[in-house]
């Protein structure tokens, strides 16, 4: 790669504006915003200038116009509507299904090389949808989502345990929604197992089993308290995998991606697996299951598969609509 680095980010909202931030902060190079309002794009612009001191070498640039995203290293897609009142996943994928795959054509067009970084919810859902529709290699899509589910794995084990995060060590794998698995069996305070813990009656099982339910409420919890949804996490656990890509320092993460074989997922589906992240992308790997969290894991993957139902409506419309109508786009409306 050139020592000159661009990243890209897909929206202006809190968290494309959180990301930005965070991508400069880290020094990872020059940031271009793609969006659809010019006013919250120049305001955008503005803001981000002020939050440095000037002696940072980067700058950033804003447009409506998709070509501003060329050459991009990274592309941080960030765009979509939030999930609100009583809608289904399934009704989000609708809703954010055609921008996705419009993305994702605009990707491959202009940033054919990038590595793609999706923040777009249903995560696991539009990942897929990235998959099948851009053209874009595997190893270079990734979905920000275990690694954040991970990370509030470790900060609530850590609060119930009244320790500080940095003893804790645990990740979550599996959809990002309610069927998430947060592995307990390889979870670990200042190095010693926690169910080693458990078998030598030092903690409860049901101390830990409260964590397990509360990790998956809580993105649903910061909606409730904060009247808006995460965005402060989500933009540096995408700048960490962003950062491991364009410097080169491998890392694992979990993340959701095509596991390609990985824990016996050979399908198209895109789910939340462990990963190294280097400068070459993504590539999936395995870490030891109990019995119990293996079976989570298969339920999971069930649960994905049942909502990717929405993309392949999606999909079949898509292809139905373009057959009927070439070069028109009438509005997503499947039965």
């Amino acid at each position: 790669m050139d020592d000159k680095r661009q990243i890209a980010i897909v929206g202006p909202g809190n968290i494309g504006k959180a990301t930005g931030l965070a991508m400069i902060q880290h020094g990872l190079g020059d940031v271009v915003f793609w969006g659809r309002d010019e006013d919250k794009l120049r305001g955008t612009k503005l803001e981000l200038m002020s939050c440095v001191d000037g002696d940072e070498d980067f700058d950033v640039c804003v447009s409506t116009n998709p070509a501003i995203i060329a050459g991009s290293d990274v592309v941080v897609v960030t765009s979509g509507k939030p999930r609100t009142g009583n809608m289904t996943r399934a009704d989000l994928i609708k809703e954010n299904a055609p921008i996705i795959e419009k993305v994702g054509a605009v990707i491959a067009q202009h940033a054919p090389d990038a590595l793609v970084i999706l923040v777009t919810n249903p995560l696991d859902a539009m990942v897929e949808l990235m998959n099948r529709t851009s053209g874009l290699p595997e190893n270079k899509i990734i979905g920000m989502a275990g690694i954040l589910d991970s990370r509030r794995f470790r900060g609530l084990l850590a609060e119930e345990l009244g320790v500080r995060p940095h003893e804790v060590e645990g990740i979550v794998i599996g959809q990002h929604s309610d069927s998430m698995v947060p592995l307990f069996s390889s979870a670990t305070l200042r190095g010693r197992r926690l169910d080693d813990l458990v078998a030598a009656g030092k903690m409860s099982r049901e101390r830990l089993d409260g964590v397990k339910t509360n990790v998956a409420s809580t993105g649903a919890t910061i909606l409730r308290l904060n009247g808006m949804t995460a965005y402060l996490s989500p933009a540096a656990c995408a700048t960490d995998i962003a950062e491991s890509y364009l410097t080169g320092k491998a890392r694992e993460f979990p993340a959701s991606v095509r596991p390609r074989g990985v824990y016996g997922q050979d399908g198209d589906i895109s789910i939340g697996v462990p990963v190294i992240v280097n400068e070459e992308g993504v590539t999936p790997f395995e870490i030891p299951l109990s019995p119990d969290e293996k079976a989570a894991f298969e339920r999971s993957v069930a649960d994905q598969v049942k909502q990717n139902q929405a993309l392949d409506e999606f999909l079949s419309w898509r292809s139905l609509s373009l057959e009927d109508a070439p070069g028109e786009e009438p509005p997503f409306q499947p039965a």
